[in-house]
């Protein structure tokens, strides 16, 4: 099982996106944990330029200002999520 948390410090950023992109894609991750994204919330294709195919589900929990925020992402071939 392949696990990436990362406290990622904002995820506006277009740069930063495709370093966290590259980075899932190369390691194949299998479910990642984005911490500290400072979005209040994000859309499924948002989320999908971060995975490196289609098989994905993802959860968050908002921030609250310019802190806080999380993204769950995971590979829903290996993974059966039962409750978030």
């Amino acid at each position: 099982m392949r696990v990436l948390c990362w406290n990622v410090r904002g995820l506006g950023a277009k740069s930063k996106q495709s370093v966290i992109r590259k980075t899932i894609s190369r390691n194949k991750v299998e479910m990642v944990f984005l911490q500290e994204t400072t979005k209040e919330e994000i859309l499924e294709l948002e989320v999908g330029r971060l995975w490196y195919d289609d098989n994905f589900r993802f959860v968050m929990a908002p921030s609250s200002g310019k802190s806080g925020g999380l993204i769950t992402i995971w590979d829903v071939s290996k993974f059966k999520v039962e409750h978030s």
